[in-house]
């Protein structure tokens, strides 16, 4: 989780524009695990990422693989106008 925050954390601070994120989990990840709860926690399902302030960001699409969002406590994205959330 932590170098997922540390690049939306430097890209917060330098994107002008679009910004197009994507994580995704090697399909194999989960083989040798058997149980629901073992799946779960291999595919990170129930981790959330903390987001950045994007101010200058006009559009973002963002795909986490079924991480959760946790929205920054404060800050404003005021050039946004498109937000694309996949896989949340």
């Amino acid at each position: 989780m932590d170098k997922i925050e540390t690049v939306l954390t430097i890209a917060a601070e330098c994107l002008e524009g679009a910004l197009n994120f994507n994580i995704t989990t090697p399909e194999n990840q989960s083989q040798n695990i058997t149980t629901p709860k073992e799946q779960t926690s291999a595919a990170g399902i129930g981790d959330a990422v903390q987001m950045s302030c994007f101010p200058k960001a006009t559009e973002m699409t963002i795909s986490l693989g079924y991480l959760s969002i946790h929205l920054p406590p404060f800050g404003r994205f005021e050039k946004l106008t498109a937000l694309r959330l996949n896989d949340v």
